[in-house]
């Protein structure tokens, strides 16, 4: 295994000096980020929940005995590894009373497989679940679920080549799902999808596609309204409700590494830059309110560390 991370050592090392911005001294803060403290060199894709007032952040990070894995951590340093045979990446999820209900892909490329993993964030129990998706060919990643008054609702994307496919399953048990449903309105290159439910039902869905960030709509999950492009430029964005206002989050690679918010209004979306540099800041979190303040975290990759960042923000685009 030691070999393995010495090979993951060096391959991001490789990916750094790569993709860096060495000529750009402009750099922006909204305010000042702060590190999360961690066990791990390289911890990536948080996701945050607040449960009962306390900020939970959910990543995953690389271990030496298992590869990558999925980390429950508090805001105080208190981590978690929810450890599973199976390699564990790309973290998203809600929470249903006491516990947060996890989607994951899990295993190998190019053939990935979703996983649900239930943690009870007051006993600190956890279990691992394979979702049967009835797909049998093809990469599956990128999962998001969702409840609503009839059950549950999970978004996949399965790849095969360079195209995407993306499907909507649902469940009353999260154990028994239904025939996958594929989501024609998503392009063969949308992909990356981000879903939550706001209080009247309404399904409102973010994605990545040929290099936009995209929004839509929907009352049954089914049957989408338009769709609206959110950014010409972006990717990875994450989608959340504060203050009864629609914001996603998402990052940008130009001239500058950036992680930006925008939030709908009046029928337009409004952007702005949270953080922008040579540094290279990634994988944005989903946004949660505590204490009247809107936090947002995301990865920043130096040459030898993949770190988690995160910041507190006043919403609303001056």
């Amino acid at each position: 295994m030691l070999k393995n991370y010495f090979l993951r050592c060096y391959l991001h090392f490789k990916f750094y000096f790569r993709n860096r911005i060495s000529d750009s001294n402009n750099e922006h803060f909204i305010s000042e980020p702060d590190r999360m403290e961690s066990n791990y060199r390289f911890s990536r894709l948080p996701y945050l929940f607040l449960a009962n007032e306390e900020m939970l952040i959910a990543y995953y990070a690389y271990t030496i005995d298992k590869g990558w894995q999925i980390v429950i951590q508090d805001e105080f340093g208190h981590a978690k590894i929810l450890a599973d045979d199976m390699e564990c990446m790309g973290p998203s999820g809600i929470i249903v009373g006491d516990e947060i209900l996890l989607v994951c892909h899990a295993g190998k490329m190019p053939n990935r497989k979703l996983k649900l993993i239930s943690y009870n964030y007051k006993t600190s129990v956890h279990k691992h679940a394979v979702i049967n998706t009835r797909i049998v060919k093809g990469d599956i990643n990128y999962p998001c679920l969702l409840k609503d008054s009839d059950g549950f609702s999970l978004f996949f994307s399965v790849k095969n080549g360079k195209n995407f496919s993306n499907y909507m399953v649902t469940t009353t048990n999260l154990e028994n799902w239904s025939k996958p449903e594929r989501l024609d309105f998503i392009g063969d290159l949308g992909r990356r999808m981000n879903c939550i439910l706001s209080n009247d039902g309404t399904f409102h869905m973010t994605w990545e596609e040929e290099e936009q960030i995209k929004y839509a709509s929907s009352n049954n999950g089914k049957d989408w309204g338009n769709t609206y492009i959110v950014d010409s430029y972006g990717n990875r964005p994450k989608i959340a409700l504060v203050e009864n206002r629609l914001v996603i989050s998402y990052e940008q690679h130009d001239k500058m590494h950036s992680i930006k918010i925008a939030v709908f209004e009046k029928e337009k979306w409004k952007s702005r830059i949270l953080v922008a540099g040579k540094e290279y800041v990634t994988r944005p979190s989903n946004t949660i309110t505590k204490k009247g303040k809107s936090i947002v975290a995301w990865s920043k990759i130096t040459a030898l560390k993949e770190e988690i960042y995160h910041i507190e923000l006043d919403l609303l685009p001056k």
